[in-house]
């Protein structure tokens, strides 16, 4: 089974799913409790906002080192 994420809530001690999760009948979890803040929107890495001491903007060099490119181990199971 591959990682799935579904939004819920915590209320007198259970948590409360937002949807059914498909072709599921037992599983581990684990709960992340998010602040009740909304959380910050998505924001676009851009040239320019990765400023080093003695560089006037991120070049692309910054943007290559924050790809991800996975080792086979590193994917799970599906």
């Amino acid at each position: 089974m591959k990682l799935m994420t579904i939004a819920g809530t915590y209320r007198n001690g259970a948590v409360h799913l937002g949807e059914t999760p498909p072709d599921v009948e037992e599983a581990r979890v684990l709960v992340t409790f998010l602040p009740r803040e909304p959380l910050p929107e998505p924001k676009m890495m851009t040239f320019g906002m990765l400023r080093v001491e003695g560089r006037p903007e991120s070049t692309e060099e910054d943007f290559k080192l924050a790809e991800w490119h996975p080792k086979p181990e590193d994917l799970l199971d599906e």
